[in-house]
């Protein structure tokens, strides 16, 4: 960020690139601990799901997760593009409640 501030890599967009990522980094981070996590904790005690159930389950929560944020994002920017500055606190309103 400090690079960013004094202009280098701006005009290419360099910084930007740089933080989407290592969100996306963080992402798969977060998402391959809670698979294991998962797969260490099911597998300790009485005999529950195997590991394929867990990574199919967590496959399938994060494939659904990645559609509804491509949904609500979509109605959001429908929304966005229509509404008057009266219904933002609606749209806010619909969100935290969706969220």
């Amino acid at each position: 960020m400090h690079l960013q501030d004094q202009g280098y890599g701006v005009e290419k967009g360099i910084p930007t690139t740089l933080i989407a990522a290592t969100s996306f980094d963080n992402i798969v981070g977060i998402t391959l601990f809670g698979i294991f996590a998962d797969i260490a904790y099911n597998s300790v005690g009485t005999k529950t799901k195997s590991p394929a159930q867990t990574v199919g389950i967590n496959t399938y929560q994060i494939a659904t997760g990645v559609a509804m944020g491509f949904v609500i994002g979509a109605v959001v920017g429908v929304a966005l593009k229509k509404c008057k500055n009266w219904m933002l606190l609606k749209l806010f309103v619909i969100l935290l409640l969706l969220g």
